[in-house]
């Protein structure tokens, strides 16, 4: 099965989607007034996971998404935050071009990816992605132009 919502105008909310937890791919793209995504907190794994271009989407969170093949949040211009608290392994990884993205939570859950890209997300702490990638090992020169300037605990 497949979850994807695409290109919707005038949607809101996706918080019908209910007690999915495994599927082979969610696609959430291209929605512009879309502010929240919801419904998908049952959700435990996805063969791929793609949240890009919602212009009004300010926070995506997935509190049971253990496992999950690529990974990709990229261009939610009012995105401020993203919430994996259980998230243990990625395929690949990729947080970028989220103008407004200040936290990826503290993903300590997360001990394998084969592929890390979290770059410019301006208000995003490149301290924590420094941090994340000495941990992980995984960006290999793909994890930068986000917040220099922020100071980490």
């Amino acid at each position: 099965t497949s979850v994807v919502v695409a290109g919707n105008a005038v949607l809101v909310s996706a918080t019908g989607i209910g007690r999915l937890q495994v599927t082979s791919n969610v696609t959430i793209v291209n929605n512009p007034v879309l502010v929240a995504i919801g419904g998908l907190t049952d959700l435990e794994e996805t063969q791929n996971l793609t949240i890009s271009g919602n212009a009004g989407l300010r926070s995506v969170s997935f509190p049971s998404l253990a496992r999950v093949g690529p990974l990709t949040i990229t261009g939610n211009d009012l995105l401020e935050t993203v919430s994996l608290p259980v998230l243990g392994s990625a395929d690949s990884f990729t947080v970028a071009g989220n103008q407004s993205l200040e936290t990826l939570g503290t993903l300590d859950a997360l001990m394998s990816v084969g592929m890390l890209i979290i770059a410019g997300n301006p208000k995003l702490p490149q301290c924590f992605v420094d941090a994340l990638d000495l941990r992980l090992m995984a960006c290999a020169m793909t994890c930068g132009g986000n917040d220099m300037t922020a100071v980490c605990n």
